[in-house]
């Protein structure tokens, strides 16, 4: 009995475990979805920001000190302006609850990402991404992937 309830356990918790992506796998992903270049922002800006953000985390939830603001998934959005947690005020403006950041499926983390660079902040909207890659050579991102538009790098 207690072998299948440690079994059960394994189970349960195996499948909850973060996706941490690989840099070039996770460059080929957004490329094949249309993120570089996209509003004149290349792919190692993209790169970067997931780095300096979460490391690569798909899972990620974080928040700031002294604010009840959190970030979700992969880009790190907030549920202050783009998605929607049920703990206090959102203007939701992905209109997307932020429970549907933080899974492996990219696809409305990418959705929303191109909704907030379209906002008047652009990339402005990640303190991550003007911290640490506004102005800087972040071409170090993509270097050595290969892409095969397959999703792996």
């Amino acid at each position: 009995m207690k072998a299948l309830t440690l079994s059960l356990l394994f189970f349960f918790t195996a499948g909850t475990e973060a996706k941490i992506f690989d840099r070039c796998h996770l460059a080929s992903i957004l490329k094949l979805h249309g993120l570089d270049g996209y509003r004149g922002i290349p792919l190692d800006d993209w790169i970067c920001l997931v780095h300096h953000g979460n490391g690569f985390n798909s899972k990620s939830v974080t928040s700031r000190k002294n604010r009840k603001i959190q970030f979700f998934g992969i880009f790190q959005i907030d549920n202050h302006w783009w998605c929607d947690n049920k703990q206090g005020y959102s203007a939701n403006l992905c209109k997307m609850s932020c429970n549907a950041f933080i899974n492996d499926d990219l696809n409305d983390d990418i959705a929303c990402a191109k909704k907030i660079v379209k906002s008047r902040q652009k990339m402005n909207a990640w303190d991550d991404w003007q911290r640490n890659c506004k102005g800087k050579n972040v071409s170090e991102w993509t270097l050595g992937c290969k892409f095969d538009f397959h999703g792996s790098g």
